[in-house]
């Protein structure tokens, strides 16, 4: 299944960085920051195709956000994953009546909060000064959760509905549980104006606007219907933004694509945020849970059990 650009991803957008190393760990650090405090460490596990082996490669991406600097570590897991790993903190933003930067130098940290602000890169223009931007990582309780617990019938309420990897590496036995102090992050972003946003060293990819969307439009054959959506955002309203959106149902929450033509060139890695605040699902009853980004505790789980039977 296709790696969703969701709209509640984190502040820091993503662009394609090859990587290798059995095992071995990639830290890129951003900003002028101090290493003295931990700060907040978010992590997630990703995979791709292993060309040497034939074979699925995992890796786990931790994310951590310190006062001042953003640090990126990417350890291989399984075989060499060479899929897209976060490879600078500073982003692109544009919105309607806007263009800015989103630097590294600006963050701040206060327990599960990262506050961000983005810089009006054009201030003769259609505005001036900085926008606000924040996400506060909720806890959601993962301890005992298991994969089996997802189904709508599962006995374990509390996990019902909540998809976590252990949905995704199907060889990890059904029963295998999360222990105690395991906890799902769920992005909360808050922010002045309708965004969009990508890494300023994203490389674009061939072909039109157009292309995109017919390629975006095909991720899921018959299977899902796409809806499209077009956004002229800038300073000048110059940039031609699309959205491609696939529904959610009973076994995936949405899937939301953007794409973008910016300069004349086409970036397919943004992220969106609406105005005010935007918050993923939270309550299982009404919907499926993405717990996808974790703590260390669910982290160090997950690789014990992926290495075990992967």
């Amino acid at each position: 299944m296709p790696t969703a650009k969701l709209t509640y991803l984190l502040p820091i957008g993503l662009a394609a960085l090859i990587l290798s190393g059995c095992g071995s760990d990639d830290d890129n650090f951003f900003g002028s920051g101090g290493s003295s405090s931990r700060g907040l460490s978010v992590f997630e596990f990703v995979n791709s195709y292993d060309k040497t082996s034939s074979n699925i490669a995992i890796a786990k991406i931790e994310r951590n956000f310190s006062q001042g600097q953003y640090r990126v570590t990417r350890t291989n897991i399984v075989r060499n994953y060479n899929g897209v790993v976060p490879s600078s903190a500073d982003n692109i933003v544009v919105a309607e009546g806007f263009e800015g930067l989103q630097a590294n130098k600006n963050i701040t940290v206060s327990g599960r909060t990262v506050e961000q602000p983005i810089d009006n890169i054009n201030t003769s223009t259609n505005g001036s000064g900085s926008l606000k931007f924040s996400t506060t990582y909720e806890a959601y309780d993962l301890a005992g959760c298991q994969a089996r617990d997802f189904a709508d019938n599962a006995v374990n309420n509390k996990c019902r509905k909540v998809r976590t990897a252990l949905n995704d590496y199907v060889k990890i036995p059904n029963t295998a549980a999360f222990p105690n102090g395991s906890i799902c992050y769920i992005p909360v972003t808050t922010t002045d104006k309708n965004i969009w946003l990508f890494d300023k060293d994203s490389r674009p990819i061939q072909g039109s606007i157009n292309d995109w969307i017919n390629d975006t439009k095909n991720l899921f054959g018959n299977s899902k219907k796409p809806q499209q959506q077009r956004f002229d955002v800038g300073n000048k309203n110059e940039y031609r933004s699309e959205q491609i959106k696939f529904a959610a149902d009973s076994r995936d929450p949405e899937y939301v694509y953007y794409g973008i033509d910016y300069k004349n060139r086409v970036y397919d890695n943004l992220n969106y945020w609406s105005a005010g605040k935007t918050q993923a699902n939270t309550n299982n009853n009404v919907g499926v849970v993405d717990c996808t980004l974790i703590n260390d505790t669910a982290a160090d789980f997950l690789q014990q059990k992926i290495q075990q039977y992967y």
